[in-house]
């Protein structure tokens, strides 16, 4: 396998040469920037949507190294959890003391960790053992992987994971204290992924318990929240997965579902694409989704002429989003009144709905989005978010695919996933710093994961391997990529402080 990445000796002694740091930090002044360097210098880095295009674009990109009047540094001094050190007032603190919250400094939203320090975080996804030959013939053991990734974490100044899956579980005892505490002076944070939605559409249609055939590539999800036993499940599942974290400091809080859909455009007729009161009020008679649209038409006084329009398409987009987000927070709060709430991982469309972010927002303590299809943050959209909700908000996916990725020397085919593609690893390096100082810049961002911890391969229906991960296929690192992680990562409250002073 060839890849951009590190093999045998040299992967040692880059782990060596990383774990040189104090993992609290230690200020050492890094490269400094050319004399003169009073503006912002962006670069062009060559990008395409899909890997069968023909064309590349060109996305105006902005690095550390040339943020104007900025001076990076080698590893900023941080707190246990990847934090500020010192002592700090927060305003609009929201959630329960000893756990994670969040709360503001001055224009700036944090979280604030179980020590009170305010935290950016810098985290990714799906850090869970492997099941492939590649894994087996790097480690003997879940417990030696474990302890090479929780290396990696501190190594890299990552602060948070997400261990992910099909159902949320809880983090196998024999290794989580080395992803969670993985050397002396340093705490991982994470969250997850519990599905409330989703759970229960899998469990009670596949017992086809729902008052109308539901089928995925037809129907929206969301309208099996009227269903009759729909709300005795969602407490019944808040209670187990719940059961699980609530007394876990190192739990951040609870992302609800995953890029469900509520907002189409009104010429889409696919019906699962997002909510359409038309649909609704023609399925069967007698479904607990038609009988919620008769009610919703009547009660208003609304016509069949008025059905169509696209003030009511927008009502019952807003109403439905609304009702989705006070019962899956309230079976959650329910039973665990300690942990945050994030949102559901918004995602396209739907991000950009100041309806459905206003209800996301009157729920939850954060609001999550899926950031995709933008090659850097608008700060148009940063204004409107911080105009519909006065919360803060979190990238829960992001990522750009290198052309250069490869096994054995054949390319990746890079066909699944919303990144889009870059040639070369330093190219998405670039990416994910132009990503994130758009992030920081905006101030109402309290932080990011990065999709994925590892490549995956797909099935046969999309031909094979995506570079998602910050480590190739066999476990070893994206060098080129990483260094551009770290050095992000290294830098989130020296660029916080220099966007605050702005």
């Amino acid at each position: 396998m060839k890849t951009n990445i590190l093999f045998g000796a040299a992967a040692l002694l880059f782990a060596l040469s990383a774990c040189g740091d104090d993992p609290k930090g230690g200020e050492e002044p890094g490269p400094q920037p050319p004399a003169g360097n009073t503006e912002d210098r962006y670069e062009s880095v060559s990008y395409k949507k899909l890997p069968t295009d023909a064309t590349w674009l060109e996305g105006e990109t902005l690095i550390v190294d040339n943020v104007g009047n900025y001076t990076p540094v080698a590893r900023r001094s941080q707190t246990e959890w990847g934090g500020r050190p010192g002592s700090y007032t927060f305003t609009q603190v929201t959630g329960t003391e000893g756990f994670f919250r969040v709360g503001k400094i001055g224009q700036r939203w944090y979280l604030i960790a179980p020590d009170n320090s305010p935290v950016i975080l810098r985290g990714t996804q799906d850090v869970r053992p492997g099941t492939t030959d590649a894994y087996k013939a790097r480690f003997a053991t879940d417990v030696a992987w474990a302890a090479e990734a929780g290396q990696f974490l501190v190594d890299n100044n990552l602060n948070a994971t997400l261990q992910g899956g099909l159902r949320p579980a809880v983090m196998p005892a024999e290794y989580k204290d080395l992803i969670l505490n993985p050397v002396e002076g340093r705490k991982i944070a994470y969250a997850e992924i519990v599905y409330m939605l989703r759970s229960y559409l899998w469990d009670y249609n596949y017992s086809k318990n729902f008052s109308f055939k539901f089928d995925d590539a037809v129907h929206n999800r969301l309208y099996v929240m009227f269903e009759e036993t729909y709300l005795d499940y969602l407490d019944q599942w808040a209670a187990k997965v719940c059961a699980m974290y609530k007394d876990d400091v190192h739990f951040i809080g609870y992302m609800l579902d995953n890029e469900l859909n509520y907002k189409k455009m009104m010429s889409n007729t696919n019906g699962s694409q997002g909510l359409d009161i038309r649909m609704a009020l023609d399925m069967p008679e007698g479904s607990g989704i038609r009988k919620f649209a008769e009610k919703f038409v009547a009660d208003r006084g609304y016509t069949p002429q008025d059905v169509i329009t696209q003030a009511v398409y927008d009502e019952f987009r807003e109403v439905m989003a609304d009702y989705y987000f006070k019962t899956t927070t309230e079976a959650i709060r329910r039973h665990d009144p300690n942990h945050l709430i994030l949102g559901n991982r918004i995602y396209a469309s739907n991000m950009y709905d100041e309806r459905v972010m206003k209800a996301c927002a009157k729920y939850c303590d954060v609001v999550s989005i899926n950031y995709y299809n933008a090659w850097s943050v608008d700060p148009a959209y940063i204004a409107n978010l911080k105009s519909w909700f006065d919360k803060p908000f979190i990238v829960t996916e992001f990522y750009t695919k290198g052309a250069d990725a490869n096994v054995d020397g054949e390319p990746y085919s890079n066909r699944p996933g919303g990144g889009w593609i870059v040639k070369t690893q330093k190219d998405r390096g670039k990416f994910h710093q132009n990503i994130g100082i758009g992030l920081i810049a905006a101030q109402n961002c309290v932080g990011w994961y990065h999709f994925n911890y590892v490549d995956t391969y797909e099935d046969a229906k999309y031909q094979g391997y995506t570079n998602k991960g910050m480590l190739a296929l066999n476990y070893y690192p994206y060098v080129d990529f990483m260094e551009y992680v770290k050095q992000l990562n290294d830098n989130v409250y020296g660029l916080a402080d220099h966007y605050d002073a702005k």
